[in-house]
């Protein structure tokens, strides 16, 4: 692994995080640590024609399936979203 805070999640995830670092190995891909907070794809709205969710993040295509993700943030904030996306996923739990 490429860094010393990679190597500790993946300890601490145990015997699923073997399972990723082997998985990520074998692939021949290399964790490299933090990278860019990826945003959007996931367009809310409020017109179906022009928007995949609506306010509360469910889906307008499949019933009763909730896009709890950064896709559905339309622009960054200049801000990691792990807290915000925390938040969401409280929020829409059942």
């Amino acid at each position: 692994m490429a860094t010393e805070k990679t190597d500790v999640v993946i300890v601490g995830m145990g015997a699923a995080g073997a399972v990723l670092a082997a998985e990520i190995s074998k692939a021949g891909m290399k964790v490299t640590g933090p990278g860019p907070h990826t945003r959007g794809g996931t367009r809310p709205g409020g017109d179906p024609k022009t928007s995949v969710v609506n306010r509360y993040s469910q889906s307008r295509d499949v019933p009763n399936l909730f896009i709890v993700g950064t896709s559905t943030h339309p622009s960054m904030s200049g801000f990691n979203p792990t807290l915000t996306l925390q938040a969401l996923a409280y929020r829409y739990r059942l």
